[in-house]
């Protein structure tokens, strides 16, 4: 008799350039936002590749992103606001000259940028 059963898939990740691609992507809540809060949003996502990063157990960790114009920008993922799930996904994104896409928010009098969404990007 069989009672329970599961089943496993699992997708064959892309060989691009002998690099493999793994999609992986994590999404926070998005702040209210306005003058009260102090946090604004942005509208575009920035694309870039990954230039380094504090460690993942650091809270906020801190991640440079060099950009299609060649500015590195750092950027803060506040990964307390993670679930376990998407903490998994963190070793699979945050990997030197990965190119990502970012979702964000400014916060602050400095405009600190605040990422809302971050995805693996071919």
């Amino acid at each position: 008799m069989l009672i329970g059963a599961f089943i496993l898939i699992i997708n064959r990740p892309e060989v691009i350039s002998n690099e493999r691609i793994i999609e992986a992507q994590f999404n926070l809540c998005e702040p209210e936002y306005g003058v009260e809060t102090g946090c604004y949003q942005v509208d575009e996502v920035y694309v870039g590749r990954i230039v380094s990063y504090t460690d993942i157990d650091e809270d906020p960790i801190k991640i440079r992103i060099k950009g299609s114009d060649n500015i590195v920008h750092k950027f803060y993922l506040d990964a307390n606001e993670l679930c376990n799930a998407d903490k998994s996904w963190l070793p699979y994104i945050l990997v030197e000259n990965n190119k990502v896409a970012v979702q964000y928010y400014l916060s602050g009098n400095g405009g600190y940028r605040y990422v809302i969404s971050m995805k693996n990007v071919k």
